[in-house]
């Protein structure tokens, strides 16, 4: 693994690595390549949500492919056979162990629709290439429509579809065109490696929220490059793989900090939630919820240094415990917002909380009682300072951590 510094360094690494590409003589030597490079650089202390950052992305996106970046570079249906096209991939690599890769993609994706009580429900996948996830929706009798900026997949989609008399709608379109225009809502919004091709991806999102998803809409992000080993915000993706994606085929390969995305996602009206690996075969997806509905606060992503300040939940049970001092993020550029937080006492004494944000509340929550309360926020942290028991004192269950109470769910509501 190299390490540089700055935008120069990086882009001149990555050049050397191209020539190595270049030298490989076949494709197991290039997915050594792959395999084996990591670069990774600083993007400063650039404000990750301002237009000078997304300048600096593209400004090395330029030094890496020396072309500006067009929606267009992303258009690959010609990039193969007629024969192949057909048979499509994975398939067409004859690798098994890709082959099942793939499959598991959909399976996971099935799994959370289903877990999240989605069945049946009116679902729009951007991004759909191949197919893969779509025709399977499809033939267990969902609502399927679907985007993509390749006339050519959607072609294939269709074409597919009709030979199974299967019903699939189609745009053509970039992301952020067809969600501003489309007139029809969905229960579910679906990215399966596509998101991370979009650029104004904080924009995209704001227009999934306003016009294209229901009330209780969910958005899924599956197989996108979210992890804290990113080591900037967001911004170009380092590794081999990308690397040869963004020199060798010009495509967008943006990779995101999970800290940064769970942030990010709240500032646009959504709480973040993990979708379990199918381990071996497929990563974590992660899964978008809106803030109109009363949310269990166990489950919501937070980013790390808010989430340290909280005890996870027993098993079986909702929410997360409070410490002495525990802290939820404020809204971002938001204004006028109010949480509405459910608490719970699960200790045997009156607990005196807190909570100070806009403005500020307190109340005590008597032993076993739950308790609702709504505090308006603003763009800093809202503080929640709670008395604390040790559970083995009470009840010897040998749990010597200091609890405050249990803050079971959570709800951003309209001023």
């Amino acid at each position: 693994m190299n390490s540089v510094s700055n935008k120069e360094d990086f882009i001149n690494s990555s050049m050397l690595y191209l020539d190595e590409l270049k030298s490989a003589s076949n494709f197991d030597e290039m997915l050594e390549l792959w395999r084996k490079t990591s670069i990774p650089y600083s993007m400063g202390n650039l404000d990750p949500y301002s237009p000078d950052y997304a300048s600096r992305v593209m400004d090395i996106y330029k030094g890496l492919t020396n072309s500006e970046y067009h929606p267009n570079n992303e258009l690959t249906s010609t990039k193969q056979s007629e024969q192949d096209f057909e048979i499509g991939f994975p398939w067409i690599s004859g690798n098994l162990r890709i082959v099942a890769e793939e499959l598991a993609k959909p399976v996971q994706i099935l799994q959370a629709l289903h877990q999240s009580g989605k069945s049946g429900a009116r679902i729009i996948e951007f991004g759909c290439g191949w197919g893969n996830l779509a025709l399977p929706l499809a033939r267990a009798r969902q609502d399927v429509t679907v985007v993509d900026i390749d006339e050519g997949f959607l072609n294939r989609v269709r074409r597919k579809a009709e030979k199974e008399n299967l019903t699939i709608s189609t745009h053509c379109g970039e992301f952020i065109d067809v969600a501003d225009s489309i007139t029809s809502k969905f229960d579910v919004v679906i990215f399966q490696s596509s998101f991370h091709h979009c650029i104004d991806f904080m924009k995209l999102l704001s227009s999934i929220r306003e016009n294209v998803l229901v009330s209780d809409g969910i958005i899924i992000f599956a197989s996108e490059p979210i992890s804290n080993d990113i080591k900037f915000p967001w911004g170009l993706r380092y590794d081999g793989e990308s690397l040869w994606a963004i020199m060798c085929n010009k495509w967008l390969e943006l990779g995101f900090n999970h800290d940064f995305f769970a942030e990010m996602l709240f500032t646009r009206g959504f709480f973040f939630e993990r979708v379990p690996a199918i381990e071996g075969y497929v990563g974590e997806a992660w899964k978008a919820n809106r803030f109109d509905l009363l949310f269990d606060f166990g489950k919501w992503e937070l980013p790390s240094s808010y989430d340290a300040t909280f005890y996870p939940g027993n098993a079986g049970e909702t929410g997360r415990f409070c410490k002495g001092r525990s802290l939820l993020p404020g809204l971002r550029n938001v204004v006028g917002q109010a949480y509405e937080l459910c608490f719970v006492n699960y200790g045997t004494q009156r607990l005196p909380i807190r909570m100070d944000g806009e403005t500020s509340e307190s109340l005590v929550i008597q032993p076993g009682r739950t308790e609702s309360v709504k505090i308006r926020i603003g763009n800093e942290a809202v503080s929640i300072r709670s008395a604390t028991f040790i559970p083995d004192e009470q009840c010897g269950n040998g749990d010597t951590r200091e609890l405050g109470v249990n803050l079971k769910s959570v709800r951003v509501l309209s001023a």
